[in-house]
């Protein structure tokens, strides 16, 4: 492997995880002059975080990694549930094919369990809270659910501060490109919906200056720089639940 290249993962690294570097500034140097070719700093203080147990909810589709982080936070209140538990709430329509006439994602859970690929929104996602919520009245007494779309990041961080971890929807980490656009159909309303690969929602725990803090659906804990972050979360229509 050349040394630009082993430099480069390196970078990424530092960027996109808790525990691989230390080092609050980062710097590449140039390999004909020694001198620096980019400064990226990290700032890391005045950090808040919420203390959300990782949930490991490989490898069930449709749905998997927004029940996950809903199971999660819903054990940061003291509300245990397993998140293949949590999934018999959803509305799934499960689907090997995603032709004219398959639901919408706004509405529903929509997913083929055997292709791993699967496409949904916050509405179907609250849509099961709530109904987990009525069903399990005495340990989720007082407890609510909000489709908190179309905020931005800092009304994210304020629910942070709050002590509210969030459901946030965004790509893969570490692919901060838009997704492809890779399958469409036309719903049962006959309206148009385009199918975004490699999408993938988190539990929203903390930020520091720099970054957001990420719990994905494999339970790990992972910093994301803040510019990163809006990329992802935008890309797939700034997605949001709030667990209460």
């Amino acid at each position: 492997m050349k040394k630009r290249s082993i430099i480069a993962f390196v970078l990424a690294a530092c960027i996109l995880t808790t525990t691989a570097c230390n080092s609050n500034t980062i710097v590449i140097p140039d390999e004909q002059n020694n001198s620096s070719l980019a400064e990226i700093v990290i700032d890391r203080g005045n950090e808040v975080k919420i203390d959300v147990e990782g949930l490991d909810g490989r490898p069930f589709i449709p749905g998997g990694s927004a029940i996950t982080a809903s199971a999660a936070i819903l054990g940061f209140y003291g509300i245990s549930i397993k998140p293949a538990d949590l999934r018999g709430y959803a509305p799934i329509v499960e689907s090997t094919s995603f032709v004219d006439g398959t639901e919408s994602p706004w509405e529903k859970v929509i997913g083929n369990p055997k292709g791993r690929i699967s496409f949904y929104f916050a509405p179907p996602i609250v849509e099961m809270l709530k109904k987990f919520y009525d069903e399990n009245q005495k340990k989720c007494q007082g407890r609510t659910v909000k489709d908190v779309s179309g905020s931005d990041l800092a009304t994210l961080k304020g629910y942070i501060d709050s002590n509210k971890p969030i459901v946030v929807w965004g790509t893969i980490t570490g692919n901060a490109a838009v997704p492809v656009e890779d399958y469409s159909w036309k719903t049962d309303k006959n309206e148009q919906f385009i199918g975004k690969m490699s999408p993938r929602c988190y539990a929203m725990i903390g930020y520091n200056n720099s970054e957001v803090i990420l719990i994905s659906d494999n339970g790990k804990v992972l910093n994301v720089m803040n510019e990163t972050f809006e990329v992802m979360y935008e890309s797939m229509e700034s997605q949001a639940v709030l667990i209460e």
